[in-house]
């Protein structure tokens, strides 16, 4: 499974200003971290990146994580992510959990979730889970987790064609073809031949004759006396 998605992202903070009891809203848009959790093929970590942003002290800073123009996004097939912040000094939580248990279930709604952040937030952090580790068929395709708060728009699930890049599937090539699929590929033989397609498995063959062929020979026998 391949994702498209910056390294950092973008999200929106909002600021609250007061003047002549007229309320104005100033949005800025500032970069973010992305966490990321990686599995072995055993379930153990390889790497965990949190992350966190504290906009400083609100009576000072009047700036709180825009939650109209902001979701929290969890990508990936065996994840649960949290993420907690504070609004005047209260402990608040949101999450979400994506599940997809092969490459076949991951298309254009599976494979991510989003969700809604609580309003007023100046300060969060994310945790990331797995249910299984990303042990059995997931660790095939989907060795990582990943969570951020980012700007709803700027985030794109794309789909990308492994059957344009050689590196990126296991098709053979000239006996064989591949077809891309949503966030997978298949491998097939090429007519009159048989076999998965597969460079790593069973290639393809050319398929017998449906008529047995009969070798022979005519000979003359000469005798000399």
């Amino acid at each position: 499974m391949t994702y498209v998605m910056n390294e950092r992202l973008s999200f929106l903070v909002t600021q609250g200003i007061s003047r002549n009891s007229t309320e104005l809203e100033l949005e800025v848009r500032i970069r973010n971290f992305v966490a990321s959790v990686c599995y072995d093929n055993n379930g153990n970590k390889t790497t965990d990146n949190p992350a966190s942003v504290n906009l400083g002290d609100p009576g000072v800073l009047p700036y709180t994580f825009s939650d109209v123009a902001n979701k929290f996004t969890v990508v990936g097939c065996d994840d649960l992510a949290l993420i907690s912040g504070t609004f005047r000094n209260k402990r608040l939580y949101s999450g979400c959990l994506s599940l997809c248990f092969n490459r076949s279930d991951v298309g254009d709604r599976s494979g991510y979730c989003q969700t809604d952040i609580p309003k007023g937030l100046t300060y969060y952090d994310i945790a990331l889970f797995s249910l299984f580790n990303h042990t059995g068929e997931v660790s095939s395709f989907d060795p990582c987790s990943y969570a951020f708060l980012g700007d709803k728009d700027s985030f794109k699930f794309n789909d990308i064609n492994e059957c344009e890049d050689p590196n990126l599937n296991n098709c053979v090539n000239g006996t064989g073809y591949c077809i891309n699929t949503p966030g997978s590929f298949q491998c097939y033989c090429n007519h009159h031949y048989d076999g998965d397609g597969k460079s790593d498995g069973l290639g393809c063959s050319e398929k017998a004759s449906p008529f047995p062929v009969i070798k022979f020979s005519l000979g003359t026998e000469f005798r000399i006396k």
